[in-house]
């Protein structure tokens, strides 16, 4: 991926453990680790190349990768748009909602369908030259402008510590 003005490589002081959560998560959703290619809010490079702050991450993968749910829920909204493609909600058990986007199609999804974990939900699309997953986890319906990470945080979740509760939450 391109480096924007000022972008540094800083996956050197990422602490073990979280990128072994990483790892698991994108096991999940992939079968194998894919490359992260934009971090959750706190992504400087990501604020200085496109304006506003990440409210998800973002996984680099070929079009038409499968991408499989980390969890049981219920289609909570579907959206697609010709540039950004389509972009799907689950809200699991605990009320988060977890949104992966840019996917080339709803795959026949309707709003209340079930879901169960390590289902697929769509194949990565090939919008705008984007081959990656954004996933986003939602806390909040109310939402808040992108250029103010309190804005951010008051309505999503780092991706990573939804998944960490996931997994622990049944312990």
């Amino acid at each position: 991926a391109p480096m924007w003005r000022g972008e540094t490589d800083e996956r050197h002081l990422t602490p073990q453990s979280v990128k072994n959560i990483y790892t698991e998560l994108s096991n999940v959703l992939f079968g194998k680790r894919l490359r992260m290619t934009a971090g959750y809010l706190h992504d400087q490079s990501y604020r200085n190349g496109i304006g506003i702050w990440h409210s998800g991450i973002d996984m680099q993968a070929s079009a038409g990768t499968n991408v499989k749910t980390v969890e049981n829920g219920k289609v909570t909204w579907t959206w697609s748009s010709a540039s950004a493609g389509s972009f799907i909600a689950v809200k699991d058990s605990a009320g988060r909602e977890w949104v992966y986007g840019h996917l080339q199609d709803h795959q026949g999804f309707k709003v209340g369908q079930s879901i169960n974990a390590g289902q697929v939900i769509g194949r990565i699309g090939n919008q705008s030259g984007a081959h990656h997953l954004h996933m986003e986890v939602r806390t909040s319906r109310i939402y808040g402008n992108k250029t103010v990470k309190s804005d951010i945080a008051g309505y999503t979740m780092s991706p990573l510590q939804a998944f960490w509760d996931l997994q622990n939450e049944s312990r």
